[in-house]
């Protein structure tokens, strides 16, 4: 983990915490924006407070994930944690 890693995982907390306390509080400035208005229009505002509340959700678990140190991709561009030799093992990177 490190700094980096703290301020994207911060940011993403942050906006998740926002969307979810705005589909909890149902606070009318957030759904007046074009597209959330626009999908007030189709789904109506119980459904855009549930988009809300799981986007919300999503961002909040992707914070925590990102501050934990999981990485998709090795500082070496290697896919995940642990590199493959090909001899049955592999060898974790530090």
């Amino acid at each position: 983990m490190n700094g980096q890693d703290l301020f994207v995982g911060g940011i993403s907390i942050t906006l998740g915490v926002v969307a979810l306390a705005a589909a909890i509080g149902n606070i009318s400035v957030f759904f007046q924006t074009r597209r959330a208005a626009w999908l007030e229009g189709r789904w109506g505002r119980g459904g855009v407070r549930l988009t809300f509340a799981v986007a919300g959700t999503i961002l909040i678990l992707l914070g925590f994930t990102i501050i934990a140190g999981f990485r998709l991709y090795g500082a070496d561009g290697a896919r995940g944690n642990q590199e493959w030799r090909g001899d049955g093992g592999g060898s974790v990177r530090c």
